[in-house]
């Protein structure tokens, strides 16, 4: 028997959800699904609220999914729920009550930037903008330190990898710098894709780069 929870909106409706694993393999079907962690109080913290079918959830967006990672999601909660309009209400609804589920704690696309970064090799990577002091869960990727010009154009001072979050000892003394005004983080496990990702970064924008980072 799955785990449920009760999730309230802002108008006092009821919602209940069964808790799966994200990784849950499901036949489809339409419904309302929840991305969420468990915080250091034991209470679910939402980081997106979304519906459509099950089976997909946020899946079908890499880089949503890459935001839904980063921010620490733990469990997938599910609801069906056959009602195209009744979704969306309730998306709704849960989102006026639980405003922790927009940037920079969830990741509801209205109130969070991303930039995209190109390798010398010409790949594209998406990264995610934070103001430097924003704290973050830790999780792994590729991270850049940077500015704006005054045409609005983002600006490199640093590149690295490992550990996203403040505790990095690079990323809190980049934080320290006014050089660096942003962290653009790109969620990334694998180490040795990270460090390719890293060195293609670094070779397009080595005449920017102020500093070379250990990572």
């Amino acid at each position: 028997m799955h785990e449920t929870v009760t999730w309230v909106g802002s108008s006092g409706s009821h919602y209940m959800y069964y808790v799966y694993d994200l990784e849950i393999d499901l036949p489809p079907r339409m419904g309302n699904f929840i991305y969420a962690r468990l915080n250091d109080g034991k209470n679910w913290q939402p980081i997106y609220f979304g519906e459509g079918d099950l089976a997909t959830g946020a899946r079908a967006r890499p880089d949503l999914m890459s935001c839904i990672k980063m921010k620490g999601a733990t469990h997938l909660h599910l609801r069906c729920n056959s009602s195209a309009h009744d979704r969306s209400t309730e998306v709704e609804d849960l989102l006026l009550r639980f405003g922790a589920a927009f940037a920079p704690g969830g990741c509801h696309a209205d109130r969070y930037e991303t930039c995209v970064w190109t390798g010398k090799s010409q790949t594209p990577y998406v990264f995610y903008v934070y103001e430097k002091a924003i704290l973050i869960t830790m999780r792994q990727g590729i991270y850049i330190c940077a500015r704006r010009t005054v045409d609005q154009i983002w600006t490199p001072v640093a590149i690295g990898q490992g550990d996203l979050s403040l505790n990095n000892p690079e990323i809190a003394r980049w934080t320290q710098s006014a050089d660096c005004t942003h962290i653009h983080r790109c969620l990334w496990s694998r180490e040795a894709d990270r460090s390719l990702i890293q060195d293609d970064l670094r070779q397009n924008y080595a005449q920017f780069l102020l500093e070379t980072m250990s990572n």
